[in-house]
């Protein structure tokens, strides 16, 4: 009988992106690092790319910057896993065998239930989490059918051309490198719910967080649109998109509906745990907030299936309406922990 091992995995409470869930889908597998989870992930900010608006987290990613659930975290170049290992299999047996979580890129033209399986070439980033001797297969973590989240396995020869195959240009260095991450026994990290409000108010009042990191990356040139105002950056591609000057896929308004999902999780958690108490107002507010904003998702879905303007108009009314309430609910939660 051959060799398995599987590495515990779990559903992250964020999927939007890969350098977020990957990291998420090993820490909700220990409770240790739930209070890290809780105390990050509020601030928002936009980066208009021209031809896509990406709309993010103001958070750390395991692949930037320090987070205390990991240690003896590495990043390696392609070519030094090529020039050292004959096969790549053998390279991720080896490091899971070591407990470590691989999260690399390779060419989705390999890779089972992707869009681009067999269709077309589109390096993109995956998480092997385990491997299978007897059935010879790895299995991994990765944005599937309709780019959602999900899971599936690859044969070892797939994954061996999948990852020595991709082809890269020069602007997509950052895919040459291969992450490798595993938990720490020893983690620590107290819940902070100073944190908590700081980034609220960050959010809330529409004012750049980035001087915080400025410290350890030095200054960023980007310019960036943040907090609350991420719904008139949105409302504007929405008109550009009715205009026929841009086309705004569905994932900015998927980001905001599981922002909203994810600030009633950590008041959950934060009631769980005795750490604050939100009024009932509050909590009512930011629900609501939740189901609002799964509407703005249904709406840019119902968009792309019949491309009636009308659905767009309605989008605008609905952001501008979350944007309304919720600053006012924000302002509410603030000035209640002020008079605590």
């Amino acid at each position: 009988m051959g060799v398995r091992k599987v590495l515990p995995i779990a559903e992250p409470d964020i999927t939007s992106y890969a350098h977020l869930s990957y990291s998420l889908s090993v820490m909700h597998t220990d409770e240790s690092c739930l209070d890290w989870i809780y105390s990050n992930f509020i601030q928002l900010y936009t980066m208009d790319r021209g031809e896509s608006l990406f709309l993010d987290y103001f958070s750390p990613t395991v692949t930037d910057y320090p987070i205390p659930a990991f240690y003896g975290k590495s990043h390696l170049n392609r070519d030094l896993i090529l020039r050292n290992y004959e096969r790549f299999g053998d390279f991720l047996r080896e490091s899971i065998d070591d407990g470590r979580y691989v999260s690399t890129y390779v060419d989705d033209y390999f890779i089972p239930g992707t869009v681009a399986y067999q269709n077309r070439s589109n390096p993109h980033g995956i998480l092997v989490y385990g491997y299978d001797d007897d059935k010879r297969h790895f299995q991994i973590t990765g944005y599937l059918a309709n780019q959602t989240y999900g899971h599936t396995t690859v044969d070892y020869d797939n994954i061996e051309t999948a990852f020595k195959e991709i082809r890269l240009s020069d602007e997509s260095d950052y895919k040459n490198f291969t992450h490798l991450f595993k938990l720490n026994p020893k983690y620590g990290y107290d819940f902070n719910l100073q944190w908590v409000m700081d980034q609220l108010e960050d959010y809330t009042f529409g004012k750049s967080s980035v001087w915080r990191w400025e410290g350890f990356q030095g200054k960023d040139g980007q310019r960036r649109v943040w907090g609350i105002g991420i719904y008139d950056e949105l409302i504007r591609k929405v008109r550009e998109q009715m205009e026929g000057t841009f086309i705004l896929d569905h994932r900015p308004i998927h980001v905001i509906w599981e922002h909203k999902r994810m600030m009633n999780k950590r008041i959950a958690y934060m009631e769980s745990r005795d750490y604050y108490f939100c009024t009932h107002e509050v909590k009512e507010g930011y629900a609501r907030l939740e189901r609002m904003a799964a509407t703005s998702r249904h709406q840019i879905l119902k968009y792309w299936m019949t491309k009636d303007n009308r659905r767009l108009e309605e989008l605008i009314n609905q952001l501008n309406q979350l944007k309304q309430e919720e600053a006012q609910v924000n302002e509410r939660m603030l000035q209640e922990y002020r008079n605590a």
